[in-house]
């Protein structure tokens, strides 16, 4: 109720002042008309300020710990070493690239620094653990950036699927998956989204695996137009194979298999060195290989010779490596033939020198090289060299636009017609081609002293080639020219017959490329019946596109 008794309100307001609570209240009032007029002094505010500090501050060292995953990441650089316990990194111990690039870095950021000397156990973000946790965070980022590229196409989220499995360093099987899409640009472009350990390679395990990684990533499998693997029965069957059992699992029966193009020229020329003398000579280049590979002594001596024939500027420029020849990649070959070419005579040097043994420093060597020696200077080496050089050379443009990601497949089977009707006008003028092939290899015989001969041949043999013949040069054009042209010419026919592909064939609307078949319009419209918009009047449309486009686009 109201105070009422004024006459003493002096003596009782005194008194009241004396009052414990009395005091708590101004106290009170006192807080709240500060914190009214200057809200910046609230605890509740004090408590948001000092929060949002300390979200700022374990931001910049986080942005640190990721910009040292990062750059090991495009490096492809290891990132533990042989222990990766402890905080610490001021141990004399080598933690591992990761740790190092830190210790590095806290020399000049002052923010990790702090944070390393001053963070819990618990929590210093940069155990192994965490390590894995901000790499997979990093291939969420650029997976979902590449999904987000597939499905902003102009002509809708298509793409195509390619894959392969290899060995990791533990001996585990990873299936590397890619996709090839068009860029905004309109470029294609292909890009991994992931490795997927397989437990094993039946071609149904690969298809779940492909159709899981698709579906984690968001891209619709409906979409795919095109599965591209390699030969191998677990991948390429027509009814267990990876392609046929992602069409029954997924039920999108345009999604073709394609054989890697690039996979089919290396099987092609790799069925075609199988003629004795080619199939022996690519063998024994490896042999050499290994020779110098193997001995850092042996490549030592060798670059010594070099020294001592050549002038300085040319050693500092020149190869002087003889690498063994690559299984997979037929462009490394080209580049091991070429380098065979440059360094015959320094080889032969070579080994006459450590096969003589004359200040007996190489005991172990001299039997082998002795053996290299000989088939170095040998008749059928000169010859098969310089047929497989030769011949091969006509293909290394296209082996090496075939790695590319820009040549389409229309363009990739021209450029093989091409090679094939190349290697034909070759094989009809074999005697004046294989002149000039056995020109060059008499003069590599004369560089070493010796002269190029054909074997003694007899009624009876079954070891090696028994032509008949009445020159050297004659018989080796009959015994390994001939052979290796046809079984060459043979192969790229044989397996570069895809063109009757309906989804192939739609390549032939693109402008470059409209104009040279006139046999596609029925395959594509049965292909792609249910995507055109309509079916009865292509022919018309595809008529007014041809007319509409400059005629500078459009193949005479």
């Amino acid at each position: 109720m109201p105070y009422q008794n004024w006459k003493k309100a002096l003596e009782h307001f005194a008194t009241h002042s004396l009052h414990e609570y009395h005091k708590d209240s101004l106290t009170r009032m006192n807080s709240f008309m500060s914190t009214y007029n200057e809200p910046p002094t609230r605890i509740d505010q004090s408590i948001s300020v000092g929060a949002a500090a300390a979200v700022e501050r374990n931001r910049r060292f986080l942005k640190s710990i990721l910009r040292a995953v990062e750059y090991l990441g495009r490096q492809g650089l290891a990132f533990r070493g042989h222990r990766d316990d402890g905080v610490g990194l001021e141990d004399n111990i080598n933690k591992g690239n990761f740790k190092a690039l830190l210790n590095v870095m806290c020399e000049t950021d002052e923010s990790l620094r702090c944070h390393l000397e001053t963070c819990n156990k618990n929590a210093s973000y940069i155990s192994k653990t965490t390590q894995n946790n901000l790499l997979d965070c990093i291939r969420d980022s650029i997976q979902a950036d590449i999904v987000n590229q597939v499905k902003s196409q102009v002509n809708g989220p298509y793409f195509g699927v390619i894959a392969d499995e290899v060995n990791d360093s533990a001996n585990w099987k990873q299936l590397g998956i890619v996709i090839r899409y068009v860029r905004k640009d309109n470029v294609p472009v292909e890009k991994l989204i992931e490795y997927v350990k397989c437990e094993n390679i039946r071609g149904a395990t690969i298809a779940d695996l492909i159709i899981t990684c698709l579906n984690n990533a968001g891209l619709d499998v409906m979409y795919c137009c095109s599965q591209t693997y390699d030969g191998a029965g677990n991948m390429a069957g027509k009814q267990n194979g990876a392609a046929a059992q992602f069409k029954v699992k997924t039920g999108n029966e345009k999604a073709d298999y394609y054989h890697c193009a690039s996979h089919e020229l290396n099987l092609a020329l790799s069925k075609s060195t199988k003629v004795p003398e080619v199939y022996n000579m690519v063998c024994f280049l490896q042999t050499l290989g290994r020779f110098f590979i193997n001995s850092a002594k042996r490549q030592g001596f060798l670059e010594q010779i070099i020294k001592s024939k050549v002038d300085e500027k040319r050693f500092n420029v020149m190869k002087k490596k003889v690498k063994p020849l690559c299984e997979t990649r037929w462009v490394e070959r080209h580049t091991a033939f070429e380098d065979l070419h440059i360094l015959y005579e320094y080889i032969v040097e070579c080994m006459i020198r450590i096969s003589r043994n004359a200040d007996r420093m190489w005991d172990l060597s001299v039997t082998e090289a002795n053996g290299i020696h000989r088939q170095l200077t040998e008749s059928k080496f000169f010859v098969s060299f310089y047929v497989c050089r030769f011949l091969l050379g006509f293909t290394k443009s296209l082996s090496v636009q075939l790695q590319g990601t820009i040549m389409d497949i229309v363009r990739a089977y021209e450029h093989v017609d091409l090679v094939t009707k190349e290697l034909e006008a070759v094989r009809h003028s074999q005697e004046k081609e294989f002149g000039e092939i056995f020109q060059l290899c008499t003069e590599m015989a004369e560089k070493v002293g010796k002269v190029v001969t054909k074997p003694r041949t007899v009624i009876y043999q079954t070891l090696r080639s028994n032509v008949e013949s009445t020159s050297p040069e004659e018989y080796w054009r009959r015994t390994v020219f001939l052979p290796f042209i046809d079984c060459l010419i043979s192969q790229l026919n044989a397996r570069f017959l895809g063109r009757a592909s309906s989804a192939m064939k739609a390549l032939y609307l693109i402008p470059n490329n409209l104009g040279k078949s006139d046999s596609f319009e029925a395959p594509i419209i049965e292909h792609y019946e249910d995507d055109l918009p309509s079916t009865s009047n292509f022919s018309q449309e595809l008529r007014l596109w041809s007319r509409h486009l400059p005629r500078n686009l459009i193949p005479s």
